[in-house]
């Protein structure tokens, strides 16, 4: 009888661990992992990321991944921009900016076209003349993740804003022409 019950125990605990692991995730480390930051836009409630800061916390979609639902890493903005803030913690430098986006067209999802970044902050930031490589990783589940590399120096800079601009409606080719298009981002990587 006490084998059974330790063996009910162990099960138990085998299982809660598997149901709290999400599946389909990775962490990285990068030089601005965990920071706080501020959205112009909110992302909506229904896709908002797995953990407090979602768009810093490390955790990446794992783009072998053959799950037919998204994981909880990715933050949906619906029908509005990605325009995001952060301050920059001193003594923290890196040399590249990556941004990494979900399109998945067929579920109204699309990258962004168009990525920029901006020193200074509030009405007094300023766009960045940067230019950003642009690859594409093909997923398991269907669609890709766009990443949009930046090269910059942060030495001195107190202030990083990153605006990604939806493309607002499905295009007239689309299936669902004029609806409200998604952009989704998992994570911005500091190098």
């Amino acid at each position: 009888m006490i084998p059974i019950l330790l063996h009910r125990i162990t099960v138990t605990a085998l299982t809660a661990v598997l149901v709290a692991a999400e599946p389909c995730t990775l962490t990285i480390s990068h030089a601005m992992q965990g920071s706080p930051y501020t959205l112009r836009y909110a992302y909506s409630l229904r896709y908002k990321g797995d953990t407090e800061n979602p768009l810093t916390n490390g955790n990446i979609e794992d783009p072998g991944c053959t799950a037919t639902t998204l994981p909880a890493v990715w933050n949906g903005f619906h029908g509005v921009d990605l325009d995001m803030a952060l301050k920059i913690r001193k003594n923290k430098k890196f040399s590249k900016v990556e941004v990494r986006f979900l399109d998945l067209p067929g579920s109204r999802i699309f990258a962004p076209e168009q990525v920029y970044l901006y020193t200074g902050q509030g009405k007094h930031r300023e766009r960045m003349k940067l230019e950003s490589e642009v690859t594409r990783e093909e997923r398991v589940a269907g669609g890709s993740v766009v990443i949009h590399h930046f090269k910059l120096r942060s030495e001195g800079m107190k202030h990083l804003s990153l605006q990604a601009v939806n493309k607002g409606v499905c295009p007239p080719d689309h299936p669902d022409a004029g609806q409200t298009a998604w952009l989704f981002c998992d994570e911005v990587i500091f190098r």
